[in-house]
């Protein structure tokens, strides 16, 4: 596995370090630390800093750790190198403070939009020792199991497994939509050897966040896994999405943008329509 981190000197980004050489540790791979300056002037002092904080590290056996800085854009850059480079995984910080959770999340998903890679976006506080549990919503739309590619993948290195959780749908035609995706699902972790289980609760939309959460927490999931898209038919998902990445619990979020894999032929991609 080869993990990617954007790091900007922050407590933030140095626990998504720490939360990567920790994914390293079990997966074994290569961690690539990413510093994006806007100004090239700034580009030698930045680099020597990188490296400065690289060589302080507590480095497992076997795992090796890089520093780039790359002049560009942090929005549109981070997906782009990391695709370029081969990264298999983005682990990103970001901040999970009540007043600025919006904010945050939209910033987030602003930098998985321009990405073919997969994210886990983790909050300043969060703590993911290793990975025995993820938690995936599932909507009425295709898009929404896009992640599930990557979430199977990370299930099988870590033996971890992933629980679906859809709503019942009031709309006879979208629960319908609900219930394939859950058998598209569910057939392909059959094929492919991965715990999984899934449940469909008749819950108010209004509802199904905190559910999702407590279910979570008590549960002792260490990673949800969602697909972010900003189609026409899901502003509200996009929304929900953008909002579970600050989850108030403080879990990890696997994230992948599942309008770009729908429309490429993408190792990451898992259904293409």
């Amino acid at each position: 596995m080869k993990y990617l981190v954007p790091y900007d000197f922050t407590t933030i980004s140095q626990n998504a370090v720490q939360h990567a050489l920790r994914l390293c540790k079990v997966s074994g791979g290569n961690l690539f630390l990413l510093h994006i300056v806007k100004n090239k002037n700034d580009y030698k002092d930045k680099e020597k800093e990188l490296n400065s904080y690289i060589s302080g590290l507590d480095i497992p056996q076997g795992i090796d750790v890089s520093g780039h800085v790359v002049v560009g854009d942090i929005f549109t850059d981070i997906g782009k190198i990391a695709e370029y480079h081969g990264a298999d995984l983005v682990v990103m910080g970001t901040h999970g403070v009540d007043a600025l959770q919006k904010i945050f999340g939209s910033r987030s998903v602003k930098i998985i939009t321009h990405s073919v890679v997969p994210f886990v976006v983790v909050q300043e506080n969060s703590q993911m020792q290793g990975i025995h549990k993820i938690v995936m919503p599932v909507s009425f739309e295709s898009e929404s199991i896009q992640v599930l590619r990557a979430a199977a993948h990370l299930s099988k290195l870590f033996d971890a497994e992933i629980h679906l959780i859809g709503r019942h749908q009031e709309d006879e035609f979208a629960q319908t939509k609900v219930n394939v995706n859950i058998i598209v699902a569910k057939k392909f972790m059959d094929e492919n050897k991965v715990k999984h289980s899934f449940e469909v609760v008749d819950i108010p939309k209004s509802e199904f966040m905190d559910y999702l959460l407590e279910y979570s927490e008590k549960n002792g999931a260490d990673l949800l896994a969602a697909s972010y898209y900003t189609g026409n038919t899901l502003p509200i998902f996009a929304k929900f999405v953008q909002n579970l990445i600050v989850n108030t619990k403080n879990i990890p979020v696997l994230c992948v943008n599942a309008e770009a894999l729908t429309h490429i032929s993408s190792q990451y991609s898992f259904i293409t329509v």
